[in-house]
């Protein structure tokens, strides 16, 4: 998910100095809210009034990027502000990547 050595062992380090941040994977219920929350964020697009700004990893293998499209194509219908920045190589973890990466975000 990382494309860095050197952020994401800052990232395992800080989990071991500080374990009350750790988080499990998800739960069944976790993953079942995250959809419904995406089915809403899509049925409810005509009410979104301030610009966005979707960043996208263009290798993600977690998140699907037609559906983030599907979700800016539709939106873009009533927000002329709504824009895709398709960040191609990235994989899901953007900001933990090396720099070519992670600065065009």
């Amino acid at each position: 998910l990382s494309q860095s050595y050197g952020r994401y062992q800052w990232f395992r380090n800080l989990y071991t100095e500080k374990p009350e941040l750790q988080v499990g994977g998800p739960s069944t219920r976790w993953v079942w809210q995250g959809l419904m929350a995406a089915k809403q964020c899509f049925l409810l697009t005509r009410q979104v009034k301030i610009p966005v700004i979707l960043i996208q990893a263009g290798n993600d293998r977690i998140v699907s990027n037609l559906a983030q499209k599907r979700f800016i194509d539709k939106l873009r219908k009533t927000n002329p502000h709504a824009e895709l920045l398709s960040i191609e190589g990235a994989q899901h973890e953007i900001l933990f990547a090396t720099d070519k990466y992670r600065n065009q975000a």
